[in-house]
């Protein structure tokens, strides 16, 4: 492993909010549009709960077992302090990022159970946030870090499956 890099370095999310943040603010954006203007998703009945809640159940249970995880190996998972090692296990075995994975997975099984057309605008917002705005420092920070062990894991793992 590579000397420890200074923590101020370490990668910050843009502008201090942390993604799941982000996702309820434009979950929150989507019903304040949809209640000055509502446009639904989906005719009114079960079908928006049968495919919602599905979704954010999936989307909670991958990020338990990405926590898990981090856990595992003793790494801090909220940006307070660098992360001491790679995590290659479970879920991060098969996609790089399945904590982001997830809070995407949640945010649209919200947006499809609330029925809530103006609210979808926010997922590739998200998507998007999270893509450039924090998965991208991570990389490089990780990269800076962890040099061929990190670079290694990237080209075997990808980064959205």
């Amino acid at each position: 492993m590579r000397s420890p890099v200074d923590v101020k370095t370490m990668v910050k999310p843009p502008l201090g909010i942390p993604p799941p943040l982000v996702a309820v603010l434009l979950i929150g954006v989507g019903l304040g549009v949809h209640f000055a203007f509502p446009t639904r998703l989906l005719p009114e009945g079960w079908i928006q709960l049968l495919v919602g809640l599905p979704l954010v159940a999936v989307g909670v249970a991958l990020a338990a077992i990405a926590l898990k995880g981090f856990h595992a190996v003793g790494t801090d998972e909220r940006y307070a302090e660098p992360t001491s090692v790679i995590v290659k296990d479970g879920p991060y075995a098969r996609t790089r990022n399945p904590m982001f994975l997830s809070l995407v997975l949640i945010h649209l099984g919200v947006v499809v159970a609330l029925n809530v057309a103006w609210a979808l605008v926010g997922v590739p917002v998200l998507i998007l946030y999270l893509r450039f705005g924090v998965i991208s420092r991570e990389e490089r920070f990780l990269e800076q870090r962890f040099g061929d062990e990190y670079t290694s894991y990237k080209r075997r793992v990808p980064r959205w499956r």
